[in-house]
């Protein structure tokens, strides 16, 4: 029993493309000590969104191919009208596949658009006392690509 199967690229493609949004919101606190009598206290505030888009193409040149030659035995067994057995032997074989890429050529894309807002909380105490000497906020947008 014989079977074979091949098949040949010459530039063929292959196409993948895709479009989304991400957003999310992060919270950080932090403490540390300015000096031997002051404690500054950060809560922030993060919110990150974004658009991406992605691009890729890519193009094959090569061969595939797969063989297999087999030593098949059919025996047939029944035993009187009730049953029927097919018993299915191979004694020698050989399985071959190839793969040959003569050239792989790839074009991408990526391009991530996005907004960053990060909103900034700061408490300073007296280290000894616990009472709040100053508060103050901080806003700071960016966006980019």
């Amino acid at each position: 029993m014989s079977f074979r199967v091949s098949d040949e690229w010459v530039e063929e493609s292959r196409v993948l493309s895709e479009m989304g949004t991400f957003s999310d919101t992060y919270n950080y606190s932090f403490g540390y000590a300015l000096n031997e009598n002051e404690w500054l206290e950060e809560n922030r505030r993060v919110t990150y969104a974004s658009n991406y888009t992605y691009y890729l193409n890519t193009t094959l040149t090569g061969d595939f191919s797969m063989s297999m030659d087999i030593d098949a035995y059919r025996v047939d067994v029944s035993f009187g009208k009730s049953a029927s057995v097919i018993w299915l032997a191979i004694k020698n074989g050989t399985y071959e596949v190839n793969y040959n890429l003569d050239e792989i050529k790839q074009e991408q894309e990526f391009i991530n658009e996005y907004t960053k807002r990060s909103e900034n909380t700061y408490n300073k105490y007296n280290f000894k006392t616990g009472t709040l000497i100053d508060s103050w906020e901080d806003i700071y947008d960016e966006t980019g690509k």
